[in-house]
């Protein structure tokens, strides 16, 4: 087992990954746009706009 772990940990680090470019902070007018933001923000604000959208329609 672990020298099959110690294959793939090589394997890993022989292949470099391509580093993902830091998220600079965009600016004001570029804030609203989903593709700009990271994955999780835009999923938390969209749950969080569904979660309100349901709360008001079951209330009514």
């Amino acid at each position: 087992m672990a020298a099959r772990f110690k294959e793939h940990t090589v394997k890993m680090t022989k292949e470099p990954k391509e580093q993902p470019t830091p998220p600079r902070p965009a600016p004001a007018s570029e804030a609203t746009v989903p593709a700009k933001r990271p994955l999780m923000a835009t999923m938390t604000t969209t749950i969080a706009k569904h979660h309100a959208l349901l709360k008001r329609v079951s209330e009514s």
